[in-house]
C-alpha cells in the first residue's frame, strides 16, 4: 500500500460568522456558505461517492467506489493519514465520518457500491455490483453483492446473487454483458429487516432459483437481520424486455416503497392476486405491504433516463419520486410534461395512498439538468440537487427563478416547501473540470457533481459527489469555500475527488415580496412610451433597488440611474427584459424579481392575399378559398374582407372577419381585397385585389361550305367572339385568328373554338377540295341486236362534278356516269367530266358492237323434200368462237360444230335420227353472253 500524505479540505462556518452577513436569499433562509467541506481522493485515483446516510448520533456514513493506476486514497480529511490502496482494479468503500467532520472508520470490500442503508441500532448495509478479477476472453459477467456491517465497520454477513454463468461467449458487439446481477438500493424497517432491490438475468439461487422473465428483470428481497430471505419476488415482462427495480424506502408503517423502470407486461403484485400492468420505456412507482403485497401501482409514461430514479418520503409519509425525461411524459392525468431542454427533470409527490398532489419540471430551453437527489426535511421541506448546464428556471410553479451555468457544468441545490413553493437555490458552478459538460449525454450515469443529499434533524443539508480542479462551494460566488482535486492540474490522469458539503441554514431573515408588475400598456407601437413598470415593496430591511436590463433574457447588465422602487422604460426599438434586483450585502445571493419581457409591435407592412387556382368562369362559377399572410410579432389584428364589382368602389362583407375568406357561387365578375386593421396601433393595411371573372356564352357565326380547286385558297369567316381557336392548323395560314386563309390539300372539315373570356362555343366549317378526277368509261362491250346495256363508267374526284355524253342517241340519261344504251349499229360514246368550279374537263370513250340476234327454230324436217331439211340458226354465224352441240334425250352427243359453218340434216354418223325431240346447248364464247340452250323437235 503506498501512503502519501493528503491535506485536510475541511471548513467550518459557525453561525456566530453567518450572523455577521447579511446574506439574503431568494425566499427563505438561504445557507449559502458550507459549514464543513471535506474531500477524500488521491493523487491518481479516483473517488466516487454513491449514497448517504446519518445515525442517531449524527454521523455521517458515505458509500461509493474509487479506482487507481498508480496510487491509493487518503479517506481521512484530518491531518493524519488513512490512506487504502484498491483490492481489485474498482473497490467499493463505506466510511463513517464524526458529525465535526473526523473519519471514524473506513472499510473496503471488493465491488462497486450503489446503495447505502443504516438501521434503526447504527448497523450498515451497503449493495452493489461486483465484477471478476480477469474475464475469460469474450466473457463477461457481474455478480451482486449485500454487505452487512455493524456500526463499527465489522461484517456480520454477506450475500451474493450469481447465476452461475460464467463461461457464457460473448457475441458481438463486443461489450454486451451476458450474465448480469446488480445491487442497486436497500433500506431497513423498525426491526432491522432489509429490503433489497436488483436487476437481474438468468435464474440466481436466493434461497431457490428465480428465473428472469424478461432479459433483465427487477428483483426484491427482504431479508431478516441475521440474512435470511423472508420473501423475493422479480418484475418482469415476458421476452426482449428489460425491467428494473431501482429505488426502495420503507415509510413510518413500514410499507414498502418502490420504484423502477418498466417496459412490457408485468405483474406486479407476484406474493399476490395478479395486477398486471403494461407500459414502455417508462418508470412505476408502487407501495407494497411488509408482507410484500401490492397496495396500489402508478407508471409515468414517457421517455426517461432509465436508471435516474430517486425517491424520498416526509413525515406524513407522502412519497417524493425524482427524475430526468427527454421527451413528454405523462403521469396519467391530465396535463403531460414536455421538456424545455435536451433534459429536464422532474418531481412528482404522491400522497401513501398514491394520489398525485402535483408533479412539477426543471429545465431550460437549450439546457441539460441532472437529477441527483432529493430529501425532505424535519418540517417537510423538499430539498433537490443535481447538475446541470445552461440556464434552468428552478421555481417549480409560475414565477421564474433561474440559474445560469455560465458556460460550465454546475451543482445545484434548491428548497421547496411541503406544496413545491421555492424558497431558495444556488449553483456551485465549474464541478466538472472542462467548460462544459453534457449533462443529458451520459444519461442516468453522471458520477461527477452531486450524487445523493440528506437532511438531518437540525434542518443540516448534506451532500455528497464528485469534483475535478477547484471548486468554490460557496452558493454566492462572492465568498470562497475551495476544494482543489488531488490531481486538477491533469483531470485526464484519472483524478476525480470525492465531497462532503455540509449547509447549515443562516439565521437572517430574508428580504421577500420582490415583484414587479408589467405596464397598463403591453402592444408598444413604435415610438409609444410604455409605461411604468411597478415594483412591490419588499418585506424585510436594508436593501436597495437597482434595475436591471437584458436583451436576451440571460445576460442581465444595471441601468445606470434606476435604482428607485418603480422603473419608467424608454420609447424600444427591440425587444427588452427588464427585471429588479434588492442589494442587500456584497456576498448575499441574488434577489431577483420575476422579469418582465418588452416587446415593440411592429407595424403590419405585409398584407398579401392569395389567388385560388381558379379565376375564371362561364356564366357562373364558386371559385375556391382565397387565402391571405399572417403579420408576425405585429400583436393583436383585426380582419375584414372587401368586395367590389367595378374595383373602384369596394364594400365590407358581412362576416367576413378571418385571415381568409371563401367566396360564394357568382353570376357577375368581382373583385376581392383585405384589411387588416392593427388593433394596438390602430392603423389599417389594404391588401391587393384580386378578380374573379365570370364571362357570359358567345353567340357566334362561321362561313358556309366551301369549294375550293386544289392548290387554291380561300377565306374562313368566324365572328362574335374576342379570341380564335381553328383546328385542325393543316393548310390554314393561322390558327388563332377571326379569319385564316385555308388552302387544304384535301376536303377538310374545320373546328373553330370561339372565345369569350372563360367561355367557348364551337362551330365546323367543311372545305371542300376539288381534285383533278380521272374518268375510264369502261371497257369496249357488245351486244345483241334489240338487247341494252348499262355503261362501265369508273371515275374518281368527282365529288360535285358534271357528266355529258355524245351521242345521247340510244342513252336513257346522258348526263350522268353509268347510262343505259341500246344502239341498234355499233357505236362510239364519248364521256366529258367537268369537276366542281369548272377546275377541270376530262374525257374517254367506250365502243359498243352490236351483233345479230341468235334465232333458234324449234322444229325443221329432214325428209328430203327439199324443204327445211336443214337447221338454219341466223346470227350464229358471227361469233366465231362459239360451239352448237345436240344431245338426244338419254344425254348422249349426236351433233357438235364450231363456228356453224355447215348446218346440221338430221342425221348421227350418217345415219337419219328417228322423229324425236333432241336438246341443243350453244356457247358463244362471250363472256358478256350467257349459255343458249332448249329443244328443237325433228320431224320426218
Amino acid at each position: 500500500m503506498v501512503t502519501k500524505t493528503m491535506r485536510l479540505y475541511r471548513i467550518f462556518y459557525f453561525i456566530a460568522v453567518l450572523l455577521t452577513l447579511s446574506v439574503y436569499g431568494f425566499g427563505q433562509r438561504v445557507p449559502v456558505a458550507p459549514s464543513m467541506l471535506l474531500g477524500i481522493g488521491g493523487l491518481d485515483a479516483a473517488v466516487y461517492s454513491s449514497s448517504m446516510k446519518f445515525d442517531a448520533q449524527g454521523n455521517t456514513y458515505v458509500t461509493g467506489h474509487f479506482t487507481d493506476r498508480y496510487d491509493s486514497a487518503d479517506f481521512d480529511p484530518s491531518a493524519g493519514v488513512t490512506t487504502l490502496g484498491i483490492i481489485n482494479s474498482s473497490s467499493g468503500y463505506v466510511a463513517k465520518y464524526s458529525a465535526a467532520g473526523a473519519l471514524v472508520w473506513v472499510k473496503l470490500f471488493k465491488g462497486e457500491s450503489n446503495g447505502l442503508d443504516v438501521d434503526r441500532n447504527g448497523n450498515v448495509t451497503v449493495i452493489g455490483e461486483r465484477h471478476p478479477n480477469i474475464a475469460p476472453p469474450n466473457t463477461i459477467y457481474v455478480d451482486a453483492f449485500i454487505l452487512h456491517l455493524d456500526n463499527n465497520g465489522n461484517v456480520l454477513w454477506e450475500k451474493l446473487i450469481q447465476s452461475g454463468s460464467k463461461d457464457r461467449p460473448m457475441p458481438p458487439p463486443i461489450g454486451l454483458f451476458q450474465d448480469v446481477q446488480v445491487g442497486y438500493k436497500v433500506t431497513s424497517d423498525d426491526a432491522g429487516n432489509l429490503i433489497a432491490v436488483y436487476t437481474f438475468m438468468g435464474s440466481p439461487d436466493l434461497n431457490g432459483k428465480i428465473t428472469a422473465k424478461g432479459y433483465y428483470d427487477g428483483l426484491v428481497v427482504k431479508y431478516d437481520p441475521n440474512g435470511n430471505v423472508i420473501w423475493k419476488f422479480n418484475l418482469g415482462a415476458t421476452g426482449s424486455f428489460n425491467n428494473s427495480a431501482l429505488e426502495v424506502l420503507v415509510d413510518k408503517d413500514n410499507n414498502i416503497i418502490l420504484a423502477g423502470y418498466t417496459s412490457g407486461e408485468v405483474n406486479y403484485n407476484p406474493l399476490g392476486t395478479a395486477v398486471n400492468v403494461t407500459a414502455y420505456n417508462s418508470m412505476f412507482l408502487a407501495q407494497y405491504s411488509p408482507a410484500g403485497i401490492l397496495q396500489w401501482i402508478k407508471s409515468i409514461k414517457g421517455s426517461q433516463s432509465t436508471y435516474n430514479v430517486r425517491l424520498a418520503l416526509d413525515g406524513q409519509n407522502n412519497i417524493y419520486i425524482n427524475g430526468a425525461f427527454t421527451r413528454e411524459i405523462d403521469f396519467g392525468i391530465a396535463p403531460k410534461l414536455k421538456p424545455n431542454g435536451s433534459q429536464d427533470i422532474f418531481i412528482a409527490k404522491y400522497s401513501s395512498g398514491g394520489n398525485v398532489l402535483y408533479y412539477k419540471s426543471i429545465g431550460g430551453s437549450g439546457a441539460a439538468v441532472y437529477n441527483a437527489g432529493v430529501a425532505t426535511g424535519p418540517d417537510n421541506s423538499l430539498y433537490l440537487t443535481g447538475s446541470f448546464s445552461g440556464k434552468v428556471d428552478i421555481d417549480l410553479f409560475a414565477s421564474v427563478t433561474e440559474l445560469n451555468s455560465d458556460g460550465t457544468t454546475g451543482m445545484f441545490l434548491t428548497k421547496y416547501d411541503d406544496n413545491g413553493n421555492y424558497q431558495w437555490g444556488f449553483r456551485v458552478p465549474r464541478i466538472y473540470s472542462g467548460d462544459v459538460r453534457d449533462v443529458n449525454s451520459v444519461g442516468g450515469d453522471l458520477k461527477l457533481g452531486a450524487q445523493d443529499i440528506n437532511v438531518n434533524s437540525s434542518n443540516e443539508i448534506f451532500v455528497t459527489g464528485g469534483f475535478q480542479s477547484t471548486v468554490n462551494f460557496n452558493g454566492t460566488g462572492c465568498g470562497v469555500n475551495s476544494l482543489t482535486a488531488k490531481n486538477a492540474s491533469d483531470p485526464t490522469n484519472g483524478s476525480t475527488d470525492m465531497f462532503i458539503v455540509r449547509y447549515t441554514p443562516t439565521l437572517e431573515i430574508p428580504v421577500t415580496n420582490n415583484t414587479v408588475t408589467v405596464p397598463v400598456i403591453t402592444d408598444i407601437c413604435p415610438g409609444v412610451d410604455p409605461g411604468l413598470i411597478t415594483g412591490s415593496i419588499p418585506v424585510g430591511s436594508n436593501y436597495t433597488y437597482q434595475w436591471q436590463q437584458s436583451l436576451d433574457n440571460r445576460t442581465f447588465t444595471d441601468i445606470n440611474g434606476s435604482v428607485s422602487k418603480d422603473f419608467d422604460p424608454p420609447v424600444l426599438s427591440a425587444t427588452m427584459h427588464y427585471r429588479r434586483r434588492l442589494v442587500t450585502s456584497e456576498c448575499a445571493a441574488l434577489n431577483i424579481s420575476n422579469v418582465i419581457t418588452l416587446t415593440p409591435v411592429q407595424s403590419v407592412t405585409v398584407n398579401t392575399i392569395t389567388a385560388p387556382p381558379v379565376l375564371g368562369f362561364c356564366n357562373a362559377g364558386d371559385a375556391e378559398l382565397i387565402s391571405g399572410s399572417v403579420p408576425q410579432g405585429v400583436g393583436t389584428v383585426n380582419y375584414q374582407w372587401q368586395q367590389s364589382t367595378d374595383s373602384i368602389s369596394f364594400t365590407n362583407i358581412n362576416g367576413a372577419t378571418s385571415k381568409e375568406y371563401d367566396p360564394p357561387s357568382l353570376s357577375v365578375t368581382t373583385y376581392y381585397r383585405r384589411l387588416i386593421l392593427h388593433v394596438a396601433c390602430n392603423t389599417v393595411l389594404t391588401s391587393n385585389t384580386i378578380v374573379i371573372t365570370i364571362n357570359s356564352l358567345p353567340e357566334p357565326k362561321v362561313s358556309a361550305e366551301k369549294t375550293v380547286c386544289i392548290g387554291d385558297g380561300v377565306t374562313l369567316n368566324a365572328t362574335g367572339g374576342i379570341r380564335y381557336s381553328w383546328s385542325p392548323a393543316v393548310g390554314l395560314s393561322a390558327t388563332n385568328v377571326a379569319s385564316p386563309t385555308a388552302k387544304p390539300t384535301t376536303t377538310t372539315n374545320y373546328a373553330v373554338t370561339v372565345y369569350n373570356g372563360f367561355c367557348t362555343k364551337v362551330l365546323q366549317v367543311k372545305v371542300i377540295v376539288v381534285e383533278s378526277p380521272t374518268v375510264n368509261a369502261g371497257a369496249d362491250m357488245e351486244i345483241m341486236n334489240g338487247d341494252e346495256v348499262q355503261l362501265n363508267t369508273e371515275v374518281s374526284n368527282v365529288e360535285g362534278a358534271t357528266y355529258s355524253w355524245t351521242p345521247t342517241i340510244y342513252l336513257d340519261d346522258p348526263t350522268i356516269a353509268n347510262p343505259i344504251a341500246s344502239p341498234t349499229d355499233q357505236i362510239t360514246y364519248l364521256l366529258t367530266v367537268k369537276s366542281a368550279n369548272g377546275c377541270f374537263i376530262v374525257s374517254d370513250e367506250v365502243v359498243i358492237d352490236v351483233r345479230e340476234k341468235v334465232m333458234i327454230p324449234n322444229a325443221f324436217t329432214p325428209n328430203g323434200d327439199g324443204v327445211n331439211d336443214i337447221l338454219t340458226i341466223p346470227g350464229l354465224d358471227s361469233y366465231k368462237q362459239s360451239t352448237l352441240t345436240f344431245f338426244d334425250r338419254n344425254g348422249q352427243r349426236i351433233f357438235k360444230s364450231l363456228a356453224y359453218p355447215k348446218p346440221w340434216d338430221g342425221t348421227h354418223n350418217g345415219k337419219s335420227l328417228p322423229t324425236g325431240t333432241y336438246y341443243y346447248v350453244i356457247d358463244l364464247n362471250n363472256s358478256e353472253r350467257k349459255r343458249l340452250s332448249g329443244a328443237i323437235f325433228l320431224i320426218k
